[in-house]
């Protein structure tokens, strides 16, 4: 594992401050808990060795806000970066649609976002091409336009996916369900009984993973909020979005799914040592001081 210099923990902090400052963010919260999780992740790193982190977090926590953050910051200290979301896996918009109507009565698949509606095979795919990736060894990461289709979303096409260099140093793997793991009660609803089914496979990605980032919400009723904020974000930058009512809609959808998994997720410890625990208030910082370690 590196172990970090006083000078090599203050050029992180430095290039850090400057990074938010460039984003116009200077609240000394937020600059903290960046901080701490950048640290965290430096302190896992095996020199030899790439690191996968898995970052898993609410629709609209700024997970994929974090995950930029961290990658630009470390690449900016001379290592190898990059960030993927399991959103890039994503089913293609016509093999959705295929899905729906093969589960035309579960509510749950009708649209992107549950498990089930990823490509799971290719996600495991790539996240092990990336773990062997030697010196000038490329691979290309496929990305997911959730404009597309007016906001029902597509994979891009192969022209504007990410080519990847060897070898890598860390790579972030985020998504709201990452970790969950199928609850298998006997008084779930049909419909999620499919989605338990599907949940199953998707262990194959946290298997990939060296360490995990957990971020949960104080309250699971925060998150429809916070989704629909990105939904507005997004369409405010001139990207196609779904309408304000079904964004909501939308966002409600999840709320069962957060009800029954997320209680399991706070048994999910890829590596011993290697898991960071955090409770986000409304404001998407941390309630507490320091982050929970196990």
């Amino acid at each position: 594992m590196t172990k970090e210099t006083s000078k090599e923990t203050k050029q992180l902090d430095q290039v850090l401050r400057d990074f938010l400052a460039t984003e116009l963010i200077h609240d000394q919260r937020r600059f903290y808990y960046y901080s701490e999780l950048l640290h965290w992740v430096v302190s896992k790193k095996n020199k030899k060795m790439p690191l996968f982190v898995g970052i898993s977090a609410p629709q609209g926590a700024g997970k994929t806000t974090l995950s930029r953050i961290l990658v630009s910051v470390l690449r900016q200290t001379g290592w190898v970066a990059e960030a993927l979301s399991v959103d890039d896996f994503y089913l293609t918009h016509s093999q959705q649609i295929d899905l729906s109507l093969r589960f035309k009565n579960n509510a749950f698949l009708q649209s992107r976002g549950y498990p089930g509606t990823h490509d799971v095979t290719l996600g495991v795919e790539i996240l092990k091409s990336l773990r062997s990736l030697k010196s000038e060894e490329k691979c290309r990461i496929p990305r997911y336009d959730k404009s597309a289709h007016h906001g029902k979303g597509d994979r891009r096409s192969e022209s504007e996916s990410t080519v990847i260099t060897g070898p890598v140093d860390f790579i972030f793997l985020e998504g709201w369900m990452l970790g969950f793991q199928p609850s298998r009660k006997k008084t779930l609803s049909s419909d999620f009984h499919e989605i338990d089914g599907f949940l199953a496979s998707y262990s194959a990605w946290t298997d990939q993973l060296d360490a995990f980032i957990h971020l949960q919400p104080k309250e699971v009723r925060q998150i429809p909020a916070w989704r629909i904020e990105a939904e507005e974000r997004m369409k405010s930058q001139g990207k196609a979005g779904l309408s304000l009512d079904e964004i909501k809609k939308y966002a409600e959808l999840f709320v069962p799914a957060y009800e029954t998994y997320l209680p399991g997720l706070a048994a999910c410890v890829v590596k011993p040592g290697s898991t960071l625990r955090w409770t986000l208030g409304a404001d998407r910082l941390p309630i507490e001081a320091k982050p929970f370690l196990s």
